[in-house]
């Protein structure tokens, strides 16, 4: 070392210190939280952090470093999702595109599989560890490494963090480890890891706000477009309570002792239940055409199923006075071989009684019913059904405007009806009838039954037409009268105050299943902007042998 010269010890002293590498390198300034990550000497690595700290940029930024200053070093990526080892090929290209030297030294890259391979024998390799897929992370066996890093731990299976983590006993006083993930809820491998005292695991948690750029203004829009619980994993990165279904069960049992009333005739124990409890019932209805309910915006929803279920028809209508969403009517269409055909009558008729604003149809077993009511309405245009009627699959995608990045992300649209239904217990924006057994058995027992690939949730495909019916009516509010909603979804909207009720018992024992409660999923992008100047895409390197 005595004999290098200043220029030469400059050298030396960047390419020990992983920080000021990629400061000179890449054009890259790590923020004081990544600083630490980077710097950390432990084998065992645990980040708890919160949306938009860019954990995942940090941790590739380690992995170049590492392959670029070290030969014959192999990094093995291990995610839950496809989708993420997409993103994380975006992160590195743009690095290795944003350096000459870096560039000069790679030998090869390859999308699918995914691979980097340095010209000094180091590699990076990307793997999924079969989620749902049913291999436990096989895949994974047999690889070599000096580096494990996963991503998302909290959304893999314990069998495949087993099948990853066992490649580290080949060395486990070399191969180092770095477990990341923003938590779910689930109390699995990676809630132990960070909460167990005896943990070989260094933590590292951290906030969205560490972040300079997660403002205020963006803190309150993420808290209206997300659920408390979303808000506790996603931002906080706190584990928070234990979900056992999609829905709060006493959030739910608010929306349905708010006010006594059904639009049905009561069963005998409900008659029974009520007498004994002096409870006085609002009764709505029966209308008809010629005596229709009182004035009010109102969403008609209607899920189409004949063969594991019939035709659902659910009317929502905004309560003025409470402020609030309000079920109004429920009816199932009887099964039947003229079953849809009937459902569309069955919708002209109560669209004549109810005259709803608009009606939000699943049009994926509904396609020609759709079409009918647009022709009867053009045929009828006093009725307005072919204006009113709108078809949505669910299984597509709607733009939403992210609150940080004010981009547009395409959303599925399953989760977003899912997660603006939520929202609206959460804040006490809907009321249902506690009377309405069906929906609230429905309501209650919805959950996630598994994850895909593509890192969404799979919602209970059973017993639950009811609800997909009121999700529809739900959706329609948000996207025609975002005035009324107490959330921002694809058009701004406000945030009303909430009533407190106490709540009352059911007329009968829900199933809950434990599962996640569901949440985003970020898309696979590389959002080099959102760091400000910090992206490799907008700042040049500084000269290298210059700190």
């Amino acid at each position: 070392m005595a004999n290098l010269t200043s220029e030469e010890l400059q050298q030396v002293e960047i390419l020990s210190d992983p920080v000021k590498w990629a400061y000179v390198y890449l054009g890259w300034e790590a923020r004081w939280y990544q600083e630490e990550i980077l710097r950390e000497q432990s084998l065992r690595i645990v980040l708890r952090m919160g949306r938009r700290t860019g954990k995942t940029t940090t941790v590739m930024v380690l992995a170049l470093y590492k392959c670029f200053t070290n030969s014959s070093f192999e990094v093995l990526i291990v995610t839950p999702y496809e989708s993420q080892i997409r993103e994380i090929d975006s992160i590195i290209t743009r690095f290795i595109n944003s350096c000459p030297e870096l560039e000069a030294s790679i030998k090869s890259k390859t999308k699918n599989p995914f691979r980097v391979e340095f010209k000094n024998g180091s590699v990076i390799k990307g793997f999924t560890a079969g989620t749902k897929a049913g291999n436990q992370g096989a895949s994974i066996r047999g690889q070599r490494a000096d580096l494990i890093i996963l991503d998302e731990i909290d959304y893999m299976d314990e069998g495949e963090i087993v099948a990853v983590t066992s490649v580290a006993l080949e060395a486990p006083n070399r191969i180092g480890i770095i477990a990341m993930s923003t938590p779910s809820g689930r109390r699995a491998f990676f809630y132990k890891i960070c909460t167990d005292p005896k943990s070989p695991y260094k933590q590292f948690h951290y906030p969205s706000s560490v972040n300079p750029e997660w403002t205020p203004e963006a803190d309150a829009e993420f808290r209206l477009l997300h659920s408390e619980i979303d808000y506790q994993h996603e931002v906080l990165a706190e584990f928070g309570e234990e979900a056992s279904g999609v829905f709060n069960k006493e959030d739910v049992d608010i929306a349905a002792n708010t006010v006594y009333y059904a639009y049905a005739p009561l069963t005998p124990s409900q008659e029974k239940w009520v007498k004994e409890n002096n409870i006085e019932v609002v009764r709505l209805g029966p209308y008809t055409a010629n005596y229709k309910p009182p004035k009010a915006i109102r969403t008609m929803g209607v899920d189409w199923d004949k063969v594991q279920a019939t035709p659902q028809i659910v009317i929502v209508e905004h309560n003025q006075q409470l402020d609030k969403l309000q079920v109004v009517y429920h009816e199932d269409i009887p099964k039947s071989d003229l079953t849809l055909d009937y459902a569309v009558q069955r919708i002209i008729a109560l669209n004549a009684v109810y005259d709803p604003s608009y009606i939000y149809v699943d049009r994926g077993f509904g396609e020609y019913q759709v079409e009918t009511l647009h022709a009867y309405g053009l045929k009828h245009p006093e009725t307005g059904l072919h204006t009113k009627v709108k078809g949505w699959y669910f299984g597509q995608h709607i733009d939403v405007m992210d609150p940080v990045t004010k981009r547009l992300e395409s959303k599925p649209l399953k989760h977003f009806m899912v997660n603006q239904t939520a929202l609206y217990f959460e804040r006490q924006k809907l009321i249902i009838s506690l009377f309405d057994e069906v929906l609230y058995r429905q309501i209650i027992n919805y959950s996630v039954v598994r994850v895909s690939q593509s890192g969404q949730p799979i919602y209970t495909s059973k017993d639950e037409h009811a609800l997909d019916a009121l999700m529809l009516c739900i959706l329609g509010f948000v996207m025609e009268f975002p005035e009324l909603s107490p959330l921002y979804s694809v058009s701004p909207a406000r945030n009303f105050s909430v009533i407190s009720v106490k709540s009352h018992p059911t007329f009968h024992n829900p199933v809950e299943v434990e599962v996640d409660r569901p949440r985003w999923q970020r898309r696979s992008s590389m959002r080099a902007t959102s760091w400000g100047h910090r992206s490799p895409a907008r700042r040049r390197p500084l000269r290298r042998t210059l700190i």
